[in-house]
């Protein structure tokens, strides 16, 4: 036997079809659509809500807030809070930091000459910043 005769060429041959293609570049786009929602769940984020959506001037305001990153909650983490009338005056200041679920909660009272109208709570921490309004009426 000679040495030609003993070395063998092997070949793969590897068939793609048309349609694998297609299906890995849908995945793809898939991906790639989703990677923005992927994004935002795992961003840390607050979720705020005030006892009532309409108070009267002089009343006392309630708002809690959690914060999270995904189902997570972020604990221990100090939040500055502000919070501005409808003309955009500064009405309360105040500072609170989560408990070990995320969450914390804010009491204030508004003036009784508080005017009428939207007001919006800032909250903010060094990984999230979120709004939320209630009104004065």
């Amino acid at each position: 036997m000679s040495k030609a005769e003993s070395e063998e060429v092997k070949e793969i041959v590897i068939v793609i079809k048309w349609s694998h293609i297609a299906i890995a570049c849908i995945l793809i786009v898939a991906l790639a659509a989703l990677s923005g929602h992927i994004k935002e769940f795992f961003s840390p984020k607050f979720q705020i809500s005030t006892s009532r959506t309409v108070y009267r001037p002089g009343s006392i305001v309630e708002f809690k807030g959690v914060l999270k990153v995904g189902f997570e909650p972020v604990r221990n983490m100090p939040i500055a809070v502000e919070v501005r009338d409808p003309r955009g005056n500064i009405v309360w200041v105040d500072q609170a930091t989560t408990d070990e679920n995320g969450c914390f909660v804010i009491r204030f009272k508004l003036s009784s000459k508080a005017m009428h109208g939207v007001y919006t709570i800032y909250v903010s921490c060094k990984v999230a910043r979120a709004k939320y309004t209630f009104e004065v009426g």
